[in-house]
């Protein structure tokens, strides 16, 4: 899975629709690639490859631009009415998966496979295995 993005600020509403389109995906737990036509221009040139535009073509309107499996699915509209009806969670269910064992925080530390938690004021854990 492929989705394209942009972290250009100038277009706040398009930046906020990238953000919410990769935390869609982010929330379906499986691998995925996020590419940045503004950080990366070889990201931008393949963009405009696979969408068939010329150099110079506003791309606000086509993004974000979600790919699964190479096949162009939509933007964040058509992304969040498949994650609305559970078609998304099925597109993926063979993608493979991203597991988060523990989030560690800054005040955690892992030492020889057990996760440990300094105590906090107010934290009633010490350690968890």
């Amino acid at each position: 899975m492929v989705i394209y993005t942009t972290t250009l600020g100038v277009d706040k509403k398009l930046v906020a629709d990238c953000d919410r389109a990769t935390t869609i995906i982010r929330n379906m737990k499986v691998r995925w690639e996020e590419r940045d036509i503004f950080n990366f221009e070889e990201h931008k040139d393949e963009f405009l490859v696979r969408k068939g535009l010329k150099p110079g073509a506003s791309l606000s309107e086509h993004l974000p631009a979600i790919y699964i499996d190479g096949q162009y699915i939509g933007r964040l509209d058509e992304l969040q009415a498949l994650a609305d009806c559970g078609d998304l969670r099925v597109r993926l269910a063979e993608f493979d998966k991203l597991y988060e064992r523990h989030k560690v925080s800054e005040t955690s530390f892992i030492y020889k496979n057990f996760l440990l938690v300094h105590r906090l004021p107010g934290n009633r854990k010490t350690s968890l295995s």
